[in-house]
């Protein structure tokens, strides 16, 4: 869906914005109070491409479109003028979450990108081992270029995917990104703006600041439209923008990653000093693929090349920098294996095995930052990977982290071999408890005993005691034409809703009527009590949780005076579907005539995992 397109053709259809009066959304509608109903061509937004349907209520025009719901009430508020007092969100949604969720939308058509990058440093990795593309033929040093400059010039990608998401113009984000990337400024040292010093910071290979940046432009965007005037706007908003956002690049968003670095290189050398620098290089080792994504891994180098310089070899970096590589390579190939979906299975494949061979940025954006989740295999794999080097006394004589280049841990004089040993342990360890953890964090919703009792399917709770109903039986035709998704619904003989598994409150509705859930694994639950009640605006209603908490199997949801609520003339029936129903083979109900709580009332028959 064209989410610009179907904003724009909806208030043309509603009659234009002179029509409208008010405009709210809830869950999956737009809900439109219009001065004159008449105007509405319902035949017309009927037949719209993403239009699931129409109800024109008593209260209010409701235009059903789905879980796409926000996007498209977005694009209506930059086409017209909406009274912020009249017009709100009936949605709540975890702030991080919503920010994560945004930079894994950007990175994600990119993705090929990481592919191409990672197949080819592993090819390049083995034919130079063999000897069949030495480092110093053209052939070699053309390849390499392929590989490197997608991640030289990685901020442009994202800041292109990124403005798209955010609805920026990509040609400013993608210039703002080449200005950061420039050797003008790219990791150059020196530099002041309006006389005040600016932290170094290189840009290429760094995808935070860039995100940040475009963030934060979207934003601009909009206080620009409502300060210059339509007149100027065309000549100086893209100048104004560009410019006010690159100072604030370069002044907070850049050296964020350096302030960072900084301060955790002080706490390891605080540790270091009381502890010892085996448990910097554990704590390092879990944590260093984040430290990559943020930029806060800057500071690495340079401590590097210092203690080579000093002491002939690096004791803390380079052993951990070995064992949180191999870790991700481990925890990737994981993820593999695991996986159903050939595109999860070749990705997790190729980019695992690059990382294995020296070149982790694949697998970190492409997989580990896709899923979350395997971050804490990483960890885990890593701080085991990392303590044994540390105990041991691994010593890095080059930068090198990856399985080509182990024999460059041979030391010198007698007990190079020593260290040698060490190195390779350290590559043992850290592959093996990777991919373990990995293996039993997978995303697949087969490790997850609290969402299913085979192999195949989802077996799902009843989240309150009473009558069943088919969905298809319920009074709103959007939920019983299941335009919204398969479910079930139950006319409630208690005031409890509990949660039917472990997962995060991803939207707690203001009017507290609507809750939805997702799981880990992404299964996505709506749990709607009755129907119209949105217009009680939260009374009869009392939640026990917050959107972003996590809640477990059984923990109280929501607390409702369902006799109340019919006795307003509301029907207070609750409404339970699987929004992204898509995503499966198939959501089955059960036939039973009435649940308790916790009797099995949904079946989702899955098609494959991850």
């Amino acid at each position: 869906m064209n989410f610009k397109e179907t904003a724009k053709k909806i208030v043309e259809l509603v009659g234009g914005e002179e029509n409208i009066i008010s405009l709210t959304y809830c869950v999956t509608r737009l809900r439109f109070e219009l001065k004159d109903r008449n105007k509405a061509d319902v035949a017309a937004l009927e037949n719209l491409e993403g239009i699931m349907g129409i109800v024109n209520s008593n209260m209010m025009f409701q235009i059903i479109i789905g879980t796409d719901v926000v996007h498209v009430y977005d694009e209506i508020k930059t086409i017209i003028y909406l009274d912020e007092e009249k017009t709100v969100s009936k949605a709540s949604k975890n702030p991080l979450k919503v920010v994560f969720d945004i930079m894994v939308d950007a990175i994600n058509p990119i993705v090929p990108l990481f592919l191409i990058a990672g197949v080819l440093a592993a090819l390049i990795s083995i034919f130079n081992v063999i000897g069949i593309l030495p480092e110093k033929s053209s052939t070699y040093l053309i390849l390499s270029a392929v590989q490197q400059s997608v991640f030289f010039f990685l901020p442009i990608f994202v800041a292109n995917s990124t403005a798209l998401k955010l609805n920026v113009n990509p040609y400013i984000a993608m210039a703002l990104a080449a200005v950061l990337v420039s050797t003008s400024i790219n990791g150059v040292e020196g530099l002041d703006l309006f006389g005040i010093k600016l932290t170094p910071v290189t840009y290429s290979n760094s995808i935070l600041p860039i995100f940040m940046a475009v963030w934060f432009m979207s934003f601009l965007d909009k206080k620009l439209d409502r300060i210059i005037t339509e007149k100027l706007r065309f000549l100086f908003k893209p100048l104004i923008s560009i410019l006010i956002t690159l100072t604030l690049v370069l002044f907070v968003f850049g050296p964020m990653g350096t302030w960072l670095g900084n301060a955790i290189a002080s706490l390891f050398s605080i540790v270091g000093d009381n502890v010892g620098n085996w448990l910097v290089i554990a704590i390092l080792a879990a944590i260093y693929p984040l430290l990559i994504i943020t930029g806060a891994g800057g500071f690495l180098i340079p401590v590097i090349l210092t203690a080579i310089a000093e002491l002939g070899y690096d004791p803390i970096i380079v052993p951990g920098a070995l064992a949180a590589d191999i870790t991700v390579g481990a925890v990737t190939l994981a993820i593999a294996l695991r996986a159903h979906k050939p595109e999860v299975k070749q990705l997790a494949t190729a980019t695992g095995i690059s990382a294995l061979l020296g070149v982790t940025e694949p697998a970190n954006y492409g997989v580990l930052m896709k899923f979350k989740r395997p971050y804490i295999a990483t960890a885990i794999g890593g701080a085991c990977g990392g303590l044994f080097a540390g105990l041991f006394g691994l010593k890095g004589y080059t930068i090198v982290t990856a399985i080509v280049g182990i024999t460059g841990y041979i030391g010198p004089g007698e007990s190079g071999m020593y260290n040698f040993y060490i190195a390779v342990g350290t590559v043992v360890i850290s592959f093996v408890t990777g991919f373990v953890a990995s293996w039993f964090l997978s995303l697949t919703p087969e490790t997850n005993p609290k969402l299913t009792d085979t192999k195949d399917n989802y077996r799902i709770k009843a989240p309150v005691k009473g009558d069943v109903i088919p969905l298809n039986e319920v009074s709103d035709r959007v939920f019983a034409s299941q335009a919204i998704g398969k479910g079930v619904a139950i006319k409630p003989k208690d005031n409890s809703i509990v949660a039917p598994f472990d997962a995060t409150v991803t939207t707690l509705f203001p009017t507290n009527h609507a809750i939805g859930l997702t799981t880990s694994d992404g299964v996505e639950l709506l749990i709607h009590i009755g129907i119209d009640t949105v217009n009680l605006n939260g009374e009869f209603f009392k939640p026990e949780i917050q959107a972003g908490d996590k809640v477990a199997a059984g923990q109280k949801l929501m607390t409702f005076d369902y006799e109340s609520i019919a006795a307003a003339g509301y029907d207070n029936v609750v409404i339970y579907v699987i929004t992204n129903t898509a995503e499966y083979k198939d959501v089955v109900a059960t036939t039973k005539e009435s649940v308790n709580l916790n009797d099995e009332i949904l079946s989702i028959e899955l098609k494959e995992a991850i």
